[in-house]
């Protein structure tokens, strides 16, 4: 990981194969690190505290997307089945999800983006390559706002 400000390098690791995706928190304190599937549980990820590289997280089965503003949740879908494939906000120090949202019957995207300086998360899911798409505003205790979508398809600018 390189320093934005100075170009310095903030921390530097040799992974082994296959590294599939790497997810930093916005003020890069968190990564987390997804190595490849398998079968049965999907993607191992870790997650590291930087720049010791200390690993201060584990769980498997999510493929991650981002975290909130602080750090303290993660957010993915569901590795598997793509008929029980759903989006989930997760604590990750204690692995609790706290709002999930089929992306059934066929998953096709999700982008998330963290509330500058808030608890909050906007989550868009689409399925049925963006036929059909929520919205939803998720603060962090997990409850969710569902905002009205006027069309679909839509594009996140996030």
């Amino acid at each position: 990981m390189i320093s934005l400000s100075d170009g310095s390098v903030v921390y530097q690791h040799s992974y082994p194969n296959p590294l599939t995706r790497i997810v930093a928190s916005r003020d890069g304190q968190y990564i987390v690190e997804q190595f490849g599937t398998n079968a049965t549980s999907g993607p191992a990820i870790l997650i590291r505290q930087l720049p010791s590289g200390t690993t201060v997280g584990q769980f498997s089965g999510v493929i991650v997307q981002g975290f909130s503003w602080d750090g303290s949740l993660v957010v993915g879908y569901t590795f598997g089945n793509p008929s029980t494939q759903e989006a989930q906000v997760i604590r990750w120090r204690t692995h609790e999800v706290i709002w999930r949202q089929c992306m059934c019957p066929h998953p096709h995207w999700l982008s998330v983006l963290a509330q500058p300086g808030g608890p909050n998360l906007a989550i868009v899911a689409t399925s049925d390559d963006g036929t059909h798409v929520s919205f939803n505003i998720v603060d962090a205790n997990g409850r969710p706002l569902p905002v009205p979508i006027a069309a679909t398809p839509i594009e996140t600018a996030f």
